[in-house]
């Protein structure tokens, strides 16, 4: 048990993560200017926007669509003004970092290689850490 505590202990002190860079606030009123253009963009009645990234004039935002697995967009430059680039739904497990990482960056052109590392990170250790869902807007999969 000492060990283990230890162990613990080292490996909490100055931890930093690849998205400490990184914007994750998502405020309200983003949230209503940007759930209209999205939907547009996928063609869906509604969507849901349950989370956004930021980097250096880039965006990465998670929808929930209702009608399939919810995507994170990859958007360059303002998102309600400018089409999602990419859009990547799944899942990734520890050890699939560098996987990850590289799959974003050979279809996202252009992103910056610490926004695809984020990301990377983000899917695998941090998905939902953002997120508070709305009860009166959050719905299941129609």
């Amino acid at each position: 048990p000492v060990l283990f505590t230890l162990l613990l202990a080292i490996t909490n002190q100055g931890y930093a993560s690849p998205c400490d860079s990184v914007d994750h606030t998502l405020n309200s009123q983003q949230k209503t200017e940007l759930a209209p253009v999205i939907a547009n963009q996928l063609k869906v009645e509604e969507v849901e926007v349950m989370e956004m990234l930021r980097y250096k004039g880039w965006s990465i935002i998670y929808v929930n669509p209702y009608k399939y697995e919810p995507p994170y967009l990859f958007f360059s430059g303002d998102p309600k003004t400018t089409q999602h680039l990419y859009g990547w739904s799944g899942v990734a497990i520890r050890g699939e970092e560098e996987q990850v990482k590289t799959w974003i960056q050979d279809h996202v052109q252009g992103i910056p290689e610490e926004f695809a590392g984020c990301f990377a990170w983000h899917v695998i250790y941090e998905r939902n850490k953002y997120i508070s869902p709305n009860p009166e807007t959050t719905k299941e999969f129609k």
